[in-house]
C-alpha cells in the first residue's frame, strides 16, 4: 500500500471483511512507520502486540498490548484502545483517537 491516503475517503459507516483488513493494514502503517528518524516506533510486532481492529456500535476500533509498558502494570496502562476515524488529507488516510 502507497503511504499516501486514497483521494476518496474510507466508508466506515458498516462492517466489511474487507474494510477491516484494510483497516489494520493502515494501522500497522499508522503506527510501525515513522515519520522522521526521531520518531519512536515499536519494537515489538503487531502480532506480538496482539492488535485487533473491529467493528462495534457502528465504530471501528483498535485494541492492543504496550509491551513497552511493564507486564503488571494495571490494564489501563498497558492496553491501548483507540478509535479509528477516516482521515483522507492524513498521511495512511486515518486517524487514532484514543479512548
Amino acid at each position: 500500500m502507497p503511504e499516501q491516503s486514497n483521494s476518496t475517503p474510507l466508508d466506515l459507516t458498516r462492517y466489511t471483511e474487507g474494510m477491516r483488513r484494510e483497516l489494520y493494514d493502515r494501522v500497522v502503517q499508522h503506527l510501525w512507520t515513522p515519520d522522521h528518524a526521531d520518531d519512536y516506533t515499536p519494537e515489538f510486532s503487531p502480532d506480538a502486540a496482539q492488535l485487533a481492529v473491529y467493528f462495534l456500535a457502528g465504530r471501528w476500533f483498535l485494541t492492543y498490548i504496550d509491551l513497552d509498558e511493564p507486564a503488571d502494570a494495571p490494564p489501563d496502562r498497558r492496553i491501548v484502545v483507540s478509535r479509528v476515524l477516516a482521515a483522507p488529507d492524513r498521511r495512511f488516510g486515518i486517524q487514532l483517537s484514543e479512548v
